[in-house]
């Protein structure tokens, strides 16, 4: 597997289909772009698209149709390496030569006309299953398995469906749904910098200014605030345009995410046909840009009451 130029790739989970990947890679083996395809659940796949450092991902998930173009330099940042059947194939080999792992050919073949080869650690709870075509001796398939004779086992695989054929240029190509809303993270700069300001404060502070400028109708700064949304983004939230903010606050740390992560209760005043009301939105997410961690902008409103 040595001197890839390509890979289309279909990764397993616990046995079930997780990730398909197709990519490209110059003469030192560096990416140059990549298409990434994940389970999205029944509104079809999430997809991933990354060239020149630019990252294009759509997620069905979400509850507008819209997708997001984001300055992405780290390639490892989609865990690319890992999947990566080139790599694995030489960490193996590495680990057998040094005396710490032991390859043995499995008599029961896993697939006709081709041969099952185990991997078993002598210091890790790991055991790795590979599928190589005899004749060509090119490694096909490779399973991870954790915790082997402990009960639970955890399981990762991944397929090679193509390797160093050439590829349809139209699978790098934003295919997203038409009249999906652009999330621009590349042509402009967002979010809001947090400066002397603590997270907490910062975090305040983001809801306070991006309520204030909606409530203006200044959709260009609410939009950056609101991570690179256009004003298209907010006629589908028409209902909940402040007319003025009544509190904000105290900014708190969603579980598990340390400082990273916090939701700011925000209570504003809106204007249906003439008659104003209090709506409290129980916890407006806040973050740091994955690109700009110095920078900080709303992920989403939250729940209201």
């Amino acid at each position: 597997m040595q001197g890839k130029r390509s890979f289309h790739i279909q990764t397993y989970f616990q046995q079930r289909r997780k990730d398909e990947f197709w990519a490209k890679f110059d003469k030192q083996g560096d990416p140059v772009r990549f298409r990434q395809e994940e389970d999205g659940g029944p509104k079809g796949p999430m997809i991933t698209i990354w060239e020149n450092g630019i990252l294009n991902r759509y997620d069905p998930r979400q509850d507008l149709l819209q997708y997001s173009r984001v300055p992405n330099t780290e390639h490892g940042l989609e865990g690319l390496e890992e999947f990566d059947p080139e790599t694995i194939v030489q960490e193996i080999h590495a680990l057998v030569e040094a005396g710490e792992a032991v390859m043995e050919t499995d008599p029961l073949a896993r697939y006709a006309k081709l041969m099952t080869l185990r991997v078993t650690y002598k210091n890790r709870r790991l055991k790795q299953v590979l599928v190589v075509n005899p004749v060509t001796k090119f490694v096909v398939r490779v399973d991870d398995y954790w915790g082997v004779g402990k009960g639970d086992v955890a399981h990762k695989g991944i397929e090679v469906l193509e390797y160093n054929e050439a590829m349809d240029p139209k699978l790098f190509v934003a295919d997203f749904p038409k009249g999906a809303i652009l999330v621009d993270q590349v042509t402009q700069e967002v979010g809001m910098a947090q400066g002397d300001m603590t997270e907490k404060e910062v975090a305040a502070e983001v809801v306070r200014q991006a309520m204030e400028a909606w409530a203006q109708e200044d959709y260009t700064k609410a939009g950056k605030l609101f991570g690179g949304v256009p004003p298209k983004w907010f006629t589908e939230f028409d209902d909940l345009r402040p007319v003025r903010i009544i509190s904000i606050g105290p900014a708190t740390p969603m579980p598990g995410s340390g400082n990273k992560v916090l939701a700011v209760p925000c209570t504003i005043e809106i204007e249906d046909n003439g008659r104003k009301s209090p709506v409290t939105l129980t916890g407006v997410t806040v973050h740091p840009l994955g690109t700009q961690p110095s920078r900080w902008t709303i992920r989403d409103l939250g729940n209201r009451s």
